[in-house]
């Protein structure tokens, strides 16, 4: 769905007043953030890149509430979906029964 409406696309945001951009960066790196946690959780390939800008806490009106949530963005961010993928590959092959194929 955010790919969709484009959010993964700087281009989207550059023509939005500086609230709405804002906020839909938030939407964004929340939904990349709890995206990679579930694949990880449950095995399954990450779809959504780190392809914008990160939010500002300039633009924000709880800066100090906020800044723990941009941190885990960063915890989260940083690895490329590759990294997702061989570390879902290397519990895949871990979780074969001895002998399986």
């Amino acid at each position: 769905m955010a790919q969709v409406i484009g959010l993964h696309n700087e281009a989207t945001y550059q023509s939005k007043p500086i609230a709405e951009a804002h906020r839909m960066r938030k939407v964004y790196f929340m939904l990349m953030v709890t995206e990679r946690f579930v694949c990880i959780d449950d095995l399954i390939p990450v779809v959504l890149e780190n392809s914008v800008k990160e939010f500002s806490l300039d633009d924000e009106e709880y800066s100090v509430l906020i800044e723990g949530f941009k941190q885990l963005v960063r915890v989260f961010a940083i690895p490329s979906k590759a990294i997702f993928d061989m570390f879902i590959q290397l519990n895949d092959a871990s979780s074969m029964p001895p002998g399986a194929s």
